[in-house]
């Protein structure tokens, strides 16, 4: 099955492969963009390992990671994700964008896509976002993007905001 690229008025989300790494490395390793994601900034070797990782992700549940790339120069952005998250069990999304694009309305399209994406073409019923509860941008977001917020729940002991969307 081919893994979709996703198309937006500004945006072209594609999937991730190996040739993107140095450019998700450059989003990816800003202390900005990452505070508030897993363990924070990424080495240029993580970023490689989350690349092919996710290129297998695809394969194994049909659903993965993308960039963000603008329409009208093909610079990479940031990166989305729809994918299964374990521990919650349940489709979530997640995405980081670099931070001279933030205020911009890129998250806002970007994430639109993905979830049409996920209820139209993956037939979802639901999808989920977990955020820190400082991250008071990405809960801003979540909510333009008529997410609602639900009770906090602990992902490797961190409490989190848990936010989801049902399909329409």
């Amino acid at each position: 099955m081919a893994h979709p690229s996703l198309t937006t008025p500004r945006l072209v989300l594609s999937p991730y492969a190996l040739t993107d790494v140095d450019e998700l490395y450059r989003v990816m390793s800003d202390p900005r963009v990452m505070k508030h994601i897993g363990r924070g900034a990424l080495t240029r070797v993580e970023v490689a390992d989350v690349v092919s990782q996710a290129i297998n992700e695809w394969s194994e549940t049909g659903m993965g990671r993308w960039t963000i790339r603008l329409r009208s120069e093909d610079h990479l952005i940031g990166q989305i994700f729809l994918k299964p998250e374990k521990e919650l069990a349940e489709i979530e999304v997640g995405y980081a964008l670099d931070a001279a694009f933030w205020r911009q309305g890129y998250g806002r399209e970007a994430l639109d896509a993905v979830v049409t994406y996920g209820f139209k073409e993956k037939f979802l019923r639901r999808i989920v976002a977990i955020t820190r509860p400082e991250n008071l941008r990405s809960r801003a977001l979540l909510e333009r993007c008529r997410f609602i917020q639900e009770p906090d729940v602990v992902i490797r002991n961190k409490t989190l905001c848990l936010f989801a969307r049902s399909e329409p």
